[in-house]
């Protein structure tokens, strides 16, 4: 099963864990075992998408970086594990208890898949108020991975779903009366939050959630000074992180608590004023799109985690490339094979679905996020290299650039398009290009005509990027006559959970599109396109294109002569997000549209 970039996933596992200073055992305990760890690290074994996906969480790796393409064995799997999730999230218990019934008769008894059908149980008890029962669910399904997990003084490696197992069983401590024990698990999970070096977009799942329900079982009123500025320390901190991030996981009380404790150690009144002004904006926001309660406390595991079946890929690449069943096939595949596949009829093991990914331009794709790397560093600097594009640091940039064409293999075909795309945006970004020349190039790239968008449903993240960009130069160059449909670029994301597993594409077409239109003159799209953003972002609390959708709400209404108290508070929320985020350039976009009004 080794070659030379097929399961790097195993090195960057390999790579992180000895960065991070853990042994085998931290990570793989209750996982797998570490011969087939062992074999996972060494590229020798591709693993199952359960196993790769808590291995990356225990090691704080973004579990996309196992890839987004599953065989259809896997990809039911995980559809069946979010339609109860959805289920619970909704308060429906009745179908959730009927899918996790069913789930637990047809998949394999394995010890992840016992876990999830006890956390699930755990929930749906905990959704009865059956608190008893909740907590022994909780502890029976913490216990499978993290034996003796309440007699810890430290855990190193942790998944986003045993954390969340932890709080649980912390909450119903509190519940049944056992302060005390809750207290020593919530601080357990800070000493984890605070002290681990592991990525930020796996802490930002944990922290926030865990100051605020310890936040629940302290009493403010009994702390000393340095007790409530340790407190304030750490809900400030959960604050920074989702600023970081780009999230608003349990924002609302994180700013309430900050408020109470600065009150508490008598801190500055105006130094309080931005909080209470933010809080009020937060608060309105989310009542006005209907959520009360914290959302993420029910779904941590699939918002924008989106995954595709290999074979619906392998079919829509088949008909893109005009390539025959027999074609595809050629001498190392059976053609009857090929054409189950095709048809959804059998699931491709991993080699079999490299093979043929190959054969269709998409080598590396199976186990890719953005690029395919042999370390975390390369992602890192992928990331880094987002923040100076939105810095427009021109120097740091270049010399990102130039480390990743030496790190990254292009004979790996989305790695070849990546650097190819990137390279092309700074171009553009350092006015090298025009924005006709970009939208030319950027057509070039695709490996399909730009009228063809929605004859494919499923698009390569690069792919993604490339169209998002060329509707960008269509508003730059008013070609208004060019305007892609909005559907046609949301085939994938129709219905309302598909829109939670992609919500960073949906963001990001959502913010594009809604400009377009607006600039268009065609306000009542721009508005509903905007409005589905913005829902979707509460939704799924995220804040990066936010202030900018309820802008356009508001500048749309303004351009047609029509704003009401509502769009004023809509821009209010939109300027206080980018007070928060420290973009000077829209707080004044946003401040001049109000002062206007």
């Amino acid at each position: 099963m080794r070659d030379t970039y097929e399961n790097y996933v195993g090195g960057v596992i390999r790579n992180e864990r000895l960065r991070l200073e853990v042994n085998v055992n931290d990570v793989c305990d209750g996982i797998c075992s570490v011969p087939v760890y062992s074999k996972i690290e060494n590229g020798e074994y591709a693993g199952c998408i359960h196993v790769l996906r808590a291995l990356c969480q225990r090691l704080g790796l973004n579990q996309n970086r196992c890839g987004m393409y599953f065989p259809k064995a896997e990809y039911d799997e995980l559809m069946d594990r979010l339609y109860i999730l959805e289920d619970i999230r909704d308060g429906r218990t009745d179908s959730a208890e009927e899918r996790v019934s069913h789930y637990e008769k047809v998949y394999k008894d394995i010890p992840l898949n016992s876990q999830f059908i006890l956390f699930m149980r755990g929930r749906l008890a905990e959704l009865k108020e059956d608190n008893a029962k909740a907590l022994e669910c909780y502890e029976n399904a913490i216990r499978l991975t993290i034996p003796e997990y309440e007699s810890r003084k430290n855990i190193v490696c942790m998944t986003i779903y045993e954390a969340y197992m932890i709080l649980g069983a912390a909450r119903m401590r509190v519940k049944l009366g056992d302060e005390a024990a809750a207290y020593k698990l919530y601080m357990l999970l800070l000493r984890y939050c605070t002290c681990s070096k592991v990525e930020k977009w796996n802490l930002v799942c944990i922290y926030p959630k865990t100051v605020c329900e310890l936040m629940k079982i302290i009493r403010k009123d009994k702390m000393s000074i340095r007790e409530a500025e340790a407190m304030l320390e750490h809900c400030q901190n959960a604050l920074g992180m989702l600023i970081e991030t780009s999230r608003l996981h349990y924002i609302r009380p994180i700013l309430q608590n900050i408020i109470q404790f600065k009150i508490l150690i008598k801190s500055n009144d105006d130094d309080n004023r931005d909080y209470r002004e933010l809080s009020e904006a937060m608060e309105n926001l989310f009542r006005e799109y209907g959520h009360e309660g914290e959302l993420f406390e029910w779904y941590p595991y699939y918002v924008d985690c989106g995954f595709y079946c290999v074979n619906e890929l392998i079919a829509e690449r088949r008909r893109m490339h005009g390539m025959s069943i027999e074609e595809l096939a050629g001498d190392t595949q059976s053609a009857r094979n090929v054409q189950r596949i095709v048809k959804g009829q059998v699931s491709p093991g991993y080699k079999t679905s490299k093979e043929l990914l190959e054969k269709l331009g998409l080598k590396g794709v199976l186990r890719s996020d953005v690029v395919v790397g042999r370390n975390l560093e390369v992602y890192k600097l992928w990331d880094e290299l987002q923040l100076c594009i939105k810095k427009q640091d021109f120097e740091r940039a270049d010399n990102i650039i130039e480390q990743l064409r030496c790190e990254l293999d292009a004979s790996v075909e989305i790695n070849d398009i990546a650097l190819k795309y990137i390279r092309l945006y700074w171009d553009f970004c350092e006015n090298k290009i025009t924005a006709s020349d970009m939208m030319e190039k950027l057509g070039k790239l695709l490996p399909f005509n730009i009228d063809e968008i929605g004859k494919y449903r499923i698009l390569i993240k690069h792919e993604k990027v490339i169209i998002y960009d060329y509707i960008v130069c269509i508003d730059m160059l008013k070609k208004y006559d060019k305007i892609i449909d909005f559907d046609l670029l949301t085939l994938d994301m129709q219905d309302s959970l598909s829109k939670k597993r992609f919500a960073s594409c949906f963001e990001e077409v959502s913010v594009r599109c809604a400009n377009l239109y607006g600039n268009a003159g065609k306000f009542d799209t721009s508005n509903k396109i905007a409005e589905e953003g913005v829902r979707v972002d509460i939704e799924c609390e995220r804040m990066r294109p936010l202030s900018t959708l309820l802008y356009c709400i508001a500048w749309n209404n303004g351009k047609r002569g029509e704003v009401t108290e509502k769009d004023i508070d809509l821009c209010r929320c939109a300027y206080q997000i980018a007070k928060l985020n420290e973009n000077e350039k829209r707080m004044g976009i946003y401040r001049k549209w109000l002062e206007n009004r």
